[in-house]
């Protein structure tokens, strides 16, 4: 999510998510070496007809953002030699990814 414009809700800054998505990572490496990571990066913006619903309480989605966050935990994961799947491109190809992605229940 985008900041909200009182500074308030679920928004997290791109680095302070890098920070506390390393200490995460570093913490769960620490506790064994034979311990093995898989990290599922599948952050994906919101569906259409949603919109409206988010503007109207400030809060923003974009695929933009989410694309940064993304890529940002592939890139963190990478240098902490962590395996990653990339949910985020590999859901993004398939042309009706925001239909096929969503059901009629999750918005």
């Amino acid at each position: 999510m985008g900041p909200h414009l009182s500074g308030l809700g679920p928004h997290v800054p791109l680095h302070e998510y890098i920070e506390n998505m390393r200490k995460i990572l570093i913490h769960i490496q620490g506790l064994s070496e034979r311990i093995r990571i898989i990290i599922s990066v599948v952050l994906l913006s919101i569906r259409k007809e949603c919109v409206e619903t988010l503007v109207l309480s400030e809060l923003v989605r974009t695929n933009e953002s989410c694309q940064s966050y993304s890529e940002a935990c592939i890139k963190l994961c990478k240098e902490l030699d962590v395996k990653v799947v990339d949910l985020f491109n590999a859901l993004q190809k398939r042309d009706d990814w925001r239909n096929a992605c969503f059901t009629d229940g999750i918005h």
